[in-house]
């Protein structure tokens, strides 16, 4: 908190002397002007090996490394790298999700989002800051009534009954898009075998 009212420029004046003027000198926002410009400058390029040496597994890899690189390299993700690297030197942690949005081309495409880090609670107990070692990771996510509703059909009448859903036909559309708040989970299941 402290560095993000730093970074705002909510920081006390300082006074060099009793003839000077007070001033302020935002230190984060000054590096991250200058280091932001310098990292995204050039985007590291991807490289798909093959599975075997058969050479449709070779052409295979060669495809999708230049659709990678051609996407990864597209300006909105470049914006979204941006976003998320003025994060991290305040709250010293950035979050870029990969997710399916199915509004993109005809099936739907992968797409990536940024997401707060205030949203977004980690493994306490874990010894590394690798995600992939903690045994949980969770995002306190924002949606309507309706979009939950559609993610989890067959769940419909316990979550009707969990947010005291009645149902008025002059006001359906208007609960259905009520904002709501859950908590997305991802977890390591670990299943006894032998």
């Amino acid at each position: 908190q402290k560095n993000l009212e730093y970074y705002l420029g909510r920081q006390p004046l300082t006074k060099a002397s009793n003839k000077s003027k007070p001033y302020k000198e935002n230190v984060i926002y000054e590096s991250m002007s200058r280091q932001k410009p310098i990292a995204l400058s050039r985007m590291p390029d991807l490289t798909v090996k093959p599975g075997d040496d058969s050479m449709e597994a070779k052409k295979t890899a060669q495809d999708l490394t230049g659709i990678f690189n051609s996407d990864i390299k597209k300006r909105t993700n470049r914006k979204l790298l941006g976003l998320a690297f003025k994060q991290e030197p305040i709250y010293y942690y950035a979050v870029v999700k990969a997710i399916w949005n199915p509004g993109l081309g005809q099936y739907g495409d992968y797409d990536f989002v940024n997401v707060h880090p205030d949203n977004i609670v980690w493994d306490h107990n874990c010894t590394t800051s690798n995600a992939n070692d903690m045994r949980f990771v969770s995002e306190r996510t924002k949606m309507t009534l309706g979009e939950l509703i559609m993610t989890f059909p067959k769940k419909e009448q316990e979550i009707k009954d969990e947010f005291g859903y009645t149902s008025d036909e002059r006001s359906d559309d208007t609960k259905m898009a009520s904002p709501i708040h859950m908590w997305e989970t991802w977890f390591h299941e670990y299943k006894l075998k032998g």
